[in-house]
């Protein structure tokens, strides 16, 4: 071979590779990154490949003294059957060497690399003219043929077709897909005019195809605020001087690399909440809670999303440089293995980076807030540590693949698709209308509660945009995070203390101990398995009640369990939306079913002392009695005395179906606790699944009763 290798990398050979009898053969490591860059550095060729491959893969990127097996125990090289790809094995974990699209190891040094492009480093000397590329040969053609293709009608387009299906969730004055701005935009001073913050003129439309005086394409920012971005913040201190001039110098990197883009694109306006929200201080909240209500449809509205979807802080930017690309690295040959047959040579060949690792896993979506922000978005441009992608609801792409994938021909795709159902609203018109207020809506409030907040208060205010889209396509009376017609089923979840340390509940009220946002913890519903359930409870009434209001007084309503929403002739009913999405001040449940006493052992389940044994019911009664050992999962921690010393009310609400019709049944309980204050008025401390042998008898037998829960 002409390549030169370190003595590390020159042991793997075709041969090695393929006439290995165990699953692979170890790859000889380095002692640390720092020695692995240093061997790439002096021209390595499988050096820098396994080092673009590390950075690319790995949690984080490394340092120079993190240990290469430090971050994935070990790496080895491993040939399946048919020898068309290796796969990188990496401890417990192997992966083909691949981002789902394309070999990146086999008997054809080109066979990978036809349909990839080279990634842009963005260093600091090349970053300006990066962004200028990108947005000639990239961004603006995937811009303007999703766009056009939701403003033509009956387009051909069959890519975006579900962009297309999309456009009739609108519910905005439009006309020539020209939106209302946001009450304050960015002015970023095209043809070299200075910047400021404009503020939307007062305007009421005659019909609803007039276009206002401030009805124009913008774009907006979705980003983490981190530490640093105090100079971003609009006060009433300083907003008339940003109306007359915007100092861009002064503004956190990725808010000025948004600016930036927004002026190669050719845009005028940009949407950044710091900025064109004025931020609460000293007591006055009042632009926020106006506001904050409204980004929804700021997001939905917009012409595209500029994602700072790898940076941690707003210092960051969105055009970080591409560490993996500092070496020009190329498909490598491995050394021929020549025999009488035949001679065989293997190539291993450039690592992208994964979708999955890129953007769905990315600081930006451990934030709460920017769960609302992609859901609702119709295009989102991802500026992450490694490549810039593209995503709307026809298709993902990325600056090395431009062409992108289209959704119903890539299983790959399709399968991530499913796994993201939460954040993907284009699947509301793939199911039925329980599945979307029922199995779909759970599963993203499960995603949801994975996030983080500075502020638990916005835990609702953060869905609201969500819940108004969801009430579009399917009507219905929205309750503290659950809907009306489901209530029951969006009672049934457990929090997930082996996952969290522990969940608490908010000092302030956000709301009632019924609900999920009532808890700061990862939770599950138990509908969101494999197992079907048969609910044997029946909500009767739900009243919520908001905040008292500046003048005052406040707002509540009282709504009966499964409302019909269709008149006789099946049509939907566009009644008044008079849901209450944003913070609320209180919700009683009034909820009829069977029952039944409970007391708990002190004794944990394994060392969680979150998850208790389930002693046996104190209910006199013999015949249905029977009920053995099971786990509690309580919504807060509970002092080991408090629990031996008190019984609880558990109201049964459904029971767990075994396809095998066998008993005992697993029955699932409230587990509740009086509150002092009203007769037969209860708070939530947890939720228990209960093996009942005499299920029939019990449900024969065993009165129902009605009680509130707060």
């Amino acid at each position: 071979m002409s390549v030169q290798r370190c003595p590390k990398c020159a042991a793997i050979t075709t041969e090695s590779v393929l006439s290995a009898e165990s699953e692979g053969a170890e790859i000889a490591r380095h002692d640390n990154f720092s020695a692995l860059e240093q061997s790439a550095a002096k021209g390595c060729d499988l050096c820098q490949l396994l080092r673009q491959y590390l950075i690319h893969h790995a949690p984080a990127e490394p340092d120079t003294q993190t240990k290469v097996e430090d971050i994935k125990q070990s790496i080895t090289i491993s040939r399946p059957k048919g020898y068309k790809a290796l796969v990188l094995r990496m401890g417990p974990i192997t992966c083909p060497i691949h981002d789902g699209n394309s070999s990146a190891a086999s008997k054809n040094g080109k066979e990978a690399l036809s349909d990839t492009k080279p990634i842009h480093r963005f260093t600091v000397k090349s970053c300006e003219s990066d962004n200028n590329e990108l947005v000639k040969e990239v961004i603006r053609p995937w811009i303007d043929r999703c766009f056009l293709s939701t403003a033509v009608k009956d387009s051909p387009d069959d890519l975006h077709k579900y962009c297309i299906m999309r456009k009739t969730s609108v519910t905005f004055p439009r006309k020539n897909d020209i939106p209302p701005l946001p009450t304050r935009v960015i002015d970023v001073g095209l043809n070299n005019q200075t910047p400021y913050l404009r503020v939307r003129q007062p305007w009421t439309p005659r019909n609803e195809y007039e276009m206002g005086p401030d009805c124009a394409q913008y774009l907006i920012l979705s980003y983490c605020w981190g530490r640093n971005n105090e100079a971003a913040k609009t006060t009433r201190a300083n907003l008339q001087e940003r109306m007359d001039k915007l100092d861009v110098s002064s503004l956190p990197k990725t808010i000025r690399d948004a600016i930036q883009l927004t002026k190669a694109l050719g845009e005028r306006y940009l949407f950044v909440d710091a900025v064109c929200i004025v931020q609460p201080s000293d007591g006055d909240n009042r632009d926020w809670m106006e506001e904050a209500p409204r980004m929804g449809n700021y997001y939905g509205n917009a012409l595209c999303t500029i994602a700072a979807t790898g940076a941690e802080d707003s210092s960051d930017g969105c055009f970080q440089e591409r560490t993996a690309e500092q070496f020009p690295v190329a498909s490598c040959a491995l050394s021929a293995w020549v025999t009488m047959e035949k001679t065989e040579t293997m190539y291993i060949h450039p690592s992208t980076p994964l979708w999955w690792n890129a953007v769905i896993n990315s600081p930006l979506y451990r934030r709460g807030w920017a769960i609302q922000e992609r859901a609702l978005s119709p295009r989102i441009l991802h500026w992450t540590a490694h490549a810039l992608y593209w995503e709307c609801s026809g298709m993902r792409a990325s600056e090395y693949r431009p062409g992108g994938l289209h959704l119903e021909e890539s299983e790959f795709v399709h399968g991530n698709l499913q796994k993201e159902v939460h954040m993907n609203l284009r699947s509301m018109l793939n199911y039925s209308r329980n599945e979307v207020l029922c199995w779909a809506w759970y599963r993203l409030i499960e995603r949801y509660c994975w996030t983080h907040f500075t502020y638990t208060s916005d835990k609702l205010i953060a869905l609201s945009g969500i819940a108004r889209r969801v009430n579009l396509y399917y009507p219905d009376q929205y309750n503290a995070g659950l809907w009306s017609e489901n209530s029951v089923e969006g009672l049934a979840w457990h929090t997930r203390w082996y996952e969290t340390g522990g969940p608490q509940r908010p000092t302030t009220y956000i709301a009632p101990s019924w609900s999920w946002a009532s808890v700061d913890a990862i939770v599950k519903f138990v509908v969101v398995n494999i197992y079907r359930w048969e609910w044997l409870a029946t909500v009767v009434k739900i009243i919520m009640t908001a905040p008292t209001s500046s003048n005052g007084q406040s707002q509540s309503g009282s709504i009966e369990s499964r409302r019909h929403w269709r008149d006789r002739g099946g049509r939907r009913n566009q009644s008044v939306d008079n849901n209450l999405y944003g913070p609320i001040s209180g919700g009683v449940l009034e909820i009829e079913g069977i029952v039944r006493d409970f007391r708990f052992s002190v004794e944990p389940k394994s060392s969680d002392p979150a998850c208790l044994y389930y002693a046996s019911p104190t209910t006199t009664a013999t015949r249905w009695g029977s009920a053995s050992a099971e786990i509690v999962l309580l919504d807060a921690p509970w002092e080991a005395g408090q629990l031996s010393s008190r019984t609880f009310r558990c109201l049964l609400l459904g029971r767990r179906k075994n396809p095998l019709g066998s008993s005992p049944a697993v029955l699932g309980y409230l587990v509740l606790e009086a509150t002092g204050q009203k007769p037969n008025q209860y708070h939530r401390v947890g939720w228990s699944e209960v093996l009942e042998s005499d299920y029939d008898i019990l449900l024969r037998e065993a009165a129902r009763e009605s009680v509130s829960i707060v």
